[in-house]
């Protein structure tokens, strides 16, 4: 994705809205979309992480983040059948 195609989707300032599907059990695949465009898809090729458990956010980036902070809301989960 280029940042061009990343900022006519991404609302700078505002509330972003994130939805993750994660299918399968030990390989699992990842689907990720950000404000409805789907920006990734991911099937891990080993086993290297529980099928069940805790679940963790986190922000990877780069540069200097000491001034900025990341909020999350309205957080959901449920099973897919």
């Amino acid at each position: 994705m280029t940042p061009e195609q990343w900022k006519t989707f991404w609302k700078a300032g505002q509330w972003n809205e994130f939805k993750m599907r994660i299918t399968g059990g030990d390989k699992p695949t990842i689907t990720t979309w950000i404000n409805g465009m789907k920006i990734m898809e991911w099937t891990e090729t080993e086993a290297r992480l529980p099928v069940a458990g805790n679940i963790g956010l986190q922000v990877h980036g780069g540069g200097d983040f000491t001034k900025q902070f990341v909020r999350y809301r309205n957080i959901r989960v449920k099973p897919i059948k």
